[in-house]
């Protein structure tokens, strides 16, 4: 199951971030979101001029990016070094509430 509007402050406008300004956690959203610019800005001038077919220009949008990065992140295990993620095809039928209550009856 994909969620396809995933609640997560990397998602944010700047004016709802803003409204944070008070919480220790609004650094960390401006370095996640400026680190995913910066990738996103590295990878698909390459990619769109690569495989223009497979990575068509106006199709890879920079909002679209952000919701696939959100989407594969939430569904990965962080592990306990630092920056280390594992994604792992098929969990994501445990982070369904319904699944995950049925197996704790």
């Amino acid at each position: 199951v994909i969620d396809l509007d995933p609640q997560s402050p990397l998602l944010w406008t700047p004016l709802q971030i803003e409204q944070l300004q008070a919480s220790p956690l609004v650094p960390r959203i401006l370095a996640r979101q400026r680190a995913m610019l910066r990738a996103y800005s590295l990878l698909f001038p390459y990619l769109t001029q690569l495989d223009p077919v497979s990575f068509p220009p106006l199709a890879v949008t920079w909002e679209r990016w952000r919701w696939a990065v959100v989407t594969v992140t939430q569904r990965a295990f962080h592990l306990p070094d630092p920056g280390m993620m594992v994604s792992c095809p098929g969990i994501a039928v445990l982070h369904n509430g319904h699944f995950v209550r049925d197996l704790t009856r």
